[in-house]
């Protein structure tokens, strides 16, 4: 992915003017050409805020004429709508970029009904793909499907996730994939600031309304309150260093200059009004964090994402903070809770992070959403005013 595709995945990610089913056809459509390798893409949004976890705005982009026939039967139904609530978290969680052999083989160690689940699938058409990941010998399939994907997911602590799946024709070798997935984590941190903030939209008010600091089109501070008074020059510094991304620049350089959010606390978005006014705003947008009272607000927050299979470095850029900071947090939290290692404290962060998703009625689903989305289904198992100057 180079700089202009970067930019336009990012671009595509902070729209805050359309709905749900938009926003997220818009995402699979600057995504895919990037990730197909003309065997499709499949892009979904999944709210595990319930028992009973939903999937909406199901698609597939690209991809051959006999898959676009069978991808519901056979991916879209057996590996993903028939898992419960808890399987698909372990699915979701175990990393924001990764490859399904990777995944199957993982959560099917930590998961035994989920071995199960794809023990059968592999006995009844899948073992091709799926019988080295768990042990089934490999029979003659009669289930088109293919070995692999490369998967990128945005899995919010408050329990909504959209994934983005990309066929791929054979397993990747072990350790051939490793520049390819590092690609695509950056955006994927993106896609998930930019979902949570949509999470946290206020029908009631406008975008300008909830933003701490605004600035016009020169980068000027137009308007500032709360926690932003104390840090709009810091957040003007961030403000131009972000107008400096550019397509000529690398994926990796532009992810530098546009970070997800600024000072653990603010995530940059641009916004035009009806008249034309352009202005960009710092919306408070910290991720959600896990239910552990013992914790600082901060350790919470490494340990939500921790638990949703971010690395260091990946909770690092997406809070803006440094490496460094991250693990020291990470110990903190491990001596707090008693956690003999990094699995444990994993699975405490887990615990806490979806136990608490299902507290959260006070979420909006999403903006622009309907009561019942077009295209949801089931698990089978369980223009504002111009802003006043404030110095």
């Amino acid at each position: 992915m180079d700089g202009r595709a970067t930019l336009d995945v990012l671009r595509a990610a902070y729209r805050l003017d359309v709905d749900e089913a938009a926003w997220v056809g818009g995402l699979a459509q600057t995504l895919a050409p990037t990730l197909d390798r003309g065997l499709g893409v499949q892009t979904f949004l999944c709210d595990l805020r319930s028992e009973q976890p939903e999937l909406r705005h199901t698609r597939l982009d690209g991809g051959t004429t006999a898959w676009s026939a069978v991808w519901r039967e056979n991916w879209l139904e057996p590996h993903i709508a028939s898992l419960s609530r808890d399987q698909l978290a372990q699915v979701l969680a175990f990393a924001p970029v990764s490859r399904a052999a990777d995944l199957w083989e993982a959560v099917s160690r930590a998961e035994p009904t989920y071995c199960e689940l794809l023990r059968r699938l592999a006995r009844e058409g899948w073992s091709s793909a799926l019988g080295p990941a768990v042990g089934e010998d490999a029979r003659t399939d009669d289930k088109l499907f293919y070995p692999d994907s490369l998967n990128v997911v945005a899995l919010d602590p408050s329990g909504v996730g959209v994934a983005i799946v990309a066929n791929r024709p054979e397993r990747a070798r072990p350790g051939g994939s490793e520049g390819e997935l590092e690609r695509f984590a950056g955006a994927a941190a993106h896609l998930t600031a930019a979902l949570r903030l949509r999470l946290r939209h206020d029908h009631s008010r406008s975008a300008l309304e909830r933003a701490e600091v605004v600035f016009d089109r020169k980068g000027r501070v137009v308007h500032a309150e709360g926690e932003g008074l104390a840090s709009r020059d810091a957040l003007s510094a961030a403000v131009s260093t972000r107008s400096s991304a550019s397509p000529d620049l690398s994926s990796n350089e532009v992810l530098a200059r546009w970070r997800t959010l600024h000072e653990g606390r603010w995530t940059l978005v641009d916004v035009e009004e009806a008249d034309g006014k352009a202005w960009t705003l710092a919306c408070p947008n910290a991720p959600r964090a896990a239910r552990l009272e013992q914790l600082t607000q901060r350790e919470r927050e490494v340990v939500a994402l921790l638990a949703l299979g971010r690395s260091n470095k990946a909770i690092a850029y997406e809070l803006g903070i440094s490496s460094s900071t991250v693990a020291t947090l990470v110990a903190r939290a491990r001596w707090k809770l008693g956690a003999k290692s990094a699995a444990d404290l994993v699975r405490f962060g887990r615990s806490a992070t979806f136990a608490a998703a299902t507290e959260t009625a006070e979420i909006p689903v999403a903006v622009g959403a309907p009561s019942e989305p077009n295209g949801g289904l089931r698990s089978r198992r369980r223009s504002g005013e111009r802003p006043r100057v404030s110095r």
